[in-house]
């Protein structure tokens, strides 16, 4: 069933209308979005006084400061003052206590309280969440939704809380894969699947015990609907595509590891599914649409544009599917043809008379509107000019540029997966010369965005990007996970013929640089947690092993050869001094304490069998 009418607001009834309560102060409200902004202004209240909360907690405090302990950043214990860059210095910091766990008195005493259900998705993350207009889902949806999934029934009839896991999860969509067009909700009706899907992602993301299980029951029943899709649908429908998306994403980065082994089989379906689609979505030509209403093109586009950015998230998934799990990147060479995203300008247009005036506004260069042609000008490519990249098609869309540089960090891959029967240490060295260009002409565009939406988190995301990638160019990942024993990791090249190899491409001070940006932007703790990605837990684990591996390394070359060649992609990092080995090996066990202890507090399976192995890099027990 669709899941129309998102524009209709159904009115509360009168012994109804302050279901919306604060549990820090009791004051009632009648709509949940004035409750946010009463929210956010305790959050600032409590930012505002972060040192004294770094103490530990009074009894009384009770499971508030439990929860803010597990889920916020700002209270691990003894994070230094951020002095680089407004993030923290690792070597300065104390962070080698554990986090405190909520206990169970306290969470049933919570469930218990006399509170609107809605407390149970209405949390301090959500005082993060900036100003976002989520839809409401109409009754009509909602009872469809239950019709369709009859054996949900006792969770889905809680429509106050379907309604904050769908908020939730929209928003973290719209922040960091953002394939669901929001503004056309309401005129583009969405599968009760997709909305499912959705409502999963949303209760993944609360820190509160009863949410995840419900979010684990939703996807134990959405992989059962994927599979009767899969035997159904000879051509699944971009619905069911979104819904792959989402569940094998979560399957990843959130869930057991049954369901990880599931989702990289739903990622290889979606992926070929992908490739053996044609024609693949083109731009969209607003003249086709003349004789169309306004609204008709305007959601006839957003379905257009809505399959483009899928398509991309799909890839830049698989990027960080192959180096988080070393899994082989698989070719998406169709996706060098795609149009690369529209603006956010356009994206975000509330209406079809803003959509109308962003997309008159737009005049693309010819040959820059996808991406294979903008990785040939970041490549260097000699038959095309650098003048063809004007102001406005990289600096200002944040998503743009994380998929080129994924794009980078794919190619990356590639050359590191190679064979060394089909690449020469010759070829290699070229290409890594030609890559270090790519990263300095991306850099240089990434510089001159705006301040602000330097601050988003797909910009973040994609600046951690850049910094790995340069990592990636002088480590092999495959080597070092296998090495450590990182789970999933699979044997793509033989370990003991790679031992020599890694370390003569070390890269000395300027993968140590890297490693400590990638650290900061990780564990930043200024930065917005709740709509921050899931996988960035994995990257801080794989950053601290690639620490370690290197400490190791720089042990056994205590004299470093001098760089003698100019690297520019890394001009705008700080100087180093002669490495202190003794303050590093303190900084990288301090920094693995930290990662350790957001990993132990994760209810992801992996994650709790990644903090055992760096339990046994801290005891000594590993191979590093």
């Amino acid at each position: 069933m669709a899941v129309a009418g998102y524009n209709v607001i159904t009115p509360i009834a009168t012994d109804k209308q302050r279901a919306f309560a604060c549990y820090f102060c009791n004051r009632q409200f009648t709509r949940n979005d004035l409750l946010q902004v009463h929210l956010r202004r305790h959050e600032s209240r409590t930012l505002d006084n972060t040192e004294p909360q770094r103490d530990p907690t009074p009894p009384h405090q009770g499971h508030r400061d439990a929860l803010l302990r597990k889920t916020n950043p700002l209270w691990n214990g003894g994070l230094s003052p951020t002095t680089f860059h407004g993030r923290p210095t690792f070597a300065a910091s104390n962070v080698t206590e554990q986090l405190d766990p909520i206990s169970f008195e306290e969470e049933s005493s919570f469930r218990n309280a006399k509170l609107p259900r809605q407390e149970s998705i209405t949390t301090l993350e959500n005082a993060y969440v900036e100003a976002y207009e989520a839809p409401q889902i109409p009754n009509q949806s909602h009872r469809s939704l239950m019709e369709e999934f009859p054996e949900l029934n006792h969770i889905l009839k809680d429509k106050g809380a379907i309604q904050g896991y769908f908020e939730y999860g929209l928003a973290y969509l719209d922040v960091n894969m953002p394939f669901v067009h929001v503004p056309t909700l309401h005129i583009l009706p969405i599968s009760s699947l997709l909305l499912l899907s959705i409502c999963c992602l949303g209760a993944i993301l609360n820190p509160i015990s009863d949410a995840k299980q419900t979010a684990r029951i939703f996807e134990q029943r959405i992989l059962l609907q994927i599979q009767s899709v899969i035997l159904t649908e000879p051509e699944p429908s971009d619905d069911s595509l979104r819904v792959m998306v989402i569940i094998e994403y979560i399957g990843h980065y959130s869930s057991t590891s049954e369901q990880h082994r599931i989702a990289n089989l739903i990622h290889e379906m979606v992926i070929q599914h992908v490739q053996r689609k044609r024609p693949l979505p083109q731009s969209y030509d607003a003249g086709e649409c003349d004789e169309e209403s306004l609204n008709g093109r305007w959601r006839t586009w957003a379905q257009h544009e809505a399959l483009i950015r899928l398509v991309h998230c799909l890839f830049l998934n698989n990027t960080l599917h192959s180096i988080h799990f070393t899994y082989p990147n698989l070719p998406l060479a169709s996706l060098l043809k795609l149009p690369l995203p529209c603006p956010p300008k356009l994206w975000n247009a509330k209406s079809p008379n803003e959509w109308k005036r962003e997309i008159s506004q737009i005049k693309p260069e010819e040959g820059t509107r996808h991406l294979q042609t903008s990785m040939r000008i970041l490549l260097g490519d000699a038959q095309m000019s650098r003048n063809r990249i004007v102001r406005g098609d990289f600096e200002e869309n944040p998503f743009y540029m994380y998929i080129l540089i994924q794009g980078i960090a794919s190619a990356v891959i590639e050359l590191n997966q190679a064979m060394p029967s089909t690449s020469s240490n010759a070829v290699r060295l070229l290409k890594s010369a030609d890559f270090k260009a790519a990263l300095a002409q991306w850099w240089e565009h990434f510089n001159t965005m705006d301040d602000k939406m330097r601050e988003e988190e797909m910009s973040i995301s994609a600046l951690i990007s850049y910094h790995f990638t340069y990592i990636l160019l002088y480590m092999d990942v495959n080597r070092i996970a296998m090495a450590a024993r990182i789970p999933h990791a699979r044997d793509n090249a033989n370990p003991l013929e790679l031992e020599g190899e890694a370390q003569a491409n070390s890269g000395g001070g300027q993968v140590y640089l890297h490693l400590l940006e990638v650290l900061q932007l990780c564990l930043d703790e200024q930065h917005k947690p709740s709509l921050r990605p899931l996988h960035r837990g994995y990257t801080e684990f794989l950053t601290v092993i690639i620490y370690s591996v290197h400490l190791t390394e720089l042990e056994y070359q205590k004299i470093q050869q001098p760089d003698r060649h100019r690297d520019r992609t890394r001009e705008h990092l700080q100087p180093t001094t002669p490495l202190d080995l003794i303050t590093m090996k303190i900084d990288v066990h301090r920094t693995m304490r930290t990662v350790r202890d957001r990993l132990v507090c994760n209810s992801w399976e992996l994650g709790q069998e990644a903090s055992q192995v760096l339990d046994s890099i801290l005891g000594g027990t590993s191979l590093i």
